[in-house]
């Protein structure tokens, strides 16, 4: 705390030792100093001078004098900023920046408020503004047409199925909605993976058109074959479609792929692809125990 005292003080007898003062006060319609100096418009800039940065009324100081800047605003905040000479100070409502400055060459220097300060600080190009709002909407638009006719087609293609599977993703009982839990360590044969295998595949025929139809009852899921290249969030309220035709026979396991809370790492997802008459003899078994049950 000493030496920052310390450098205060002295950055105070600096700042007391100017031989000329400037007080720099920020307004939301004139952000100049405390004499009448504005925007040059289009049509009153000569050759030279540089748009939005000239002002009908300069304010003149002394070469290699030591000027102390009074920095205020009259309102929001500002900021008083020559880039060139690496100035940049914020103006603040109540609060007095003091800078001692010496410019050590002759020159303009320009800058601007660097604070978004209000609507005030624009400006005057509208045809440009208006071309940078309407080409983006133009090309959703274009983008739109192209999009629709495909979700459209997607439709119809989800439509033209043979088999139908609804997969709802439960924070318990994250599989089919035929019961289907992972197996435990004890359950487990030979050769089947850990944390990976279920007690009840569920069978889907091999060459066929297959939707899948996937959602959620609770948080947010996804549904995940690695090994097909398949990865689908299941959310609450919506109903994501797949369809998709596996291109040989085997057993394709996956596992929750949404970080979704407790017992995420224990949702395994398990699919066995197998011939066509082998699925029909798989469906009237099902069937048959389901009856039973009955």
């Amino acid at each position: 705390m000493v030496p920052s005292l310390s450098l205060l003080y002295y950055y105070g007898l600096i700042n007391l030792d100017s031989n000329l003062t400037v007080k720099v006060t920020g307004h939301h319609d004139i952000p100049g100093l405390e004499f009448d100096s504005y925007i040059k418009s289009l049509d009153q800039l000569e050759l030279g001078e540089p748009r939005l940065l000239e002002v009908d009324n300069r304010c003149v100081v002394p070469c290699d004098t030591n000027i102390r800047f009074c920095i205020t605003s009259g309102d929001v905040i500002h900021s008083w900023a020559l880039p060139s000479m690496a100035i940049k100070l914020d103006a603040m409502s109540g609060i007095l920046t003091t800078l001692s400055y010496s410019f050590p060459v002759v020159g303009v220097f320009y800058g601007q408020c660097s604070e978004i300060c209000g609507a005030d600080k624009k400006i005057e190009y509208q045809f440009g503004e208006l071309l940078c709002s309407v080409f983006p909407t133009l090309i959703l638009v274009i983008q739109m047409v192209p999009s629709l006719s495909l979700l459209y087609y997607y439709g119809l293609i989800n439509l033209d199925s043979n088999l139908t599977v609804k997969v709802t993703g439960h924070h318990d009982i994250p599989g089919l909605e035929f019961d289907s839990y992972i197996k435990s360590l004890d359950q487990l044969e030979l050769g089947e993976p850990r944390l990976l295998e279920v007690d009840n595949r569920c069978v889907v025929p091999c060459d066929t058109n297959i939707r899948f139809c996937i959602t959620s009852g609770d948080v947010i899921h996804s549904w995940a074959l690695p090994s097909m290249a398949i990865k689908l969030d299941a959310m609450s309220g919506i109903l994501t479609t797949l369809s998709y035709s596996f291109p040989v026979v085997g057993v394709f396991y996956g596992q929750c792929s949404e970080i979704c809370g407790a017992n995420h790492s224990f949702m395994p997802i398990v699919l066995e692809v197998t011939l066509l008459d082998n699925f029909k003899s798989w469906c009237l078994g099902l069937l048959d125990s389901v009856s039973g049950q009955r």
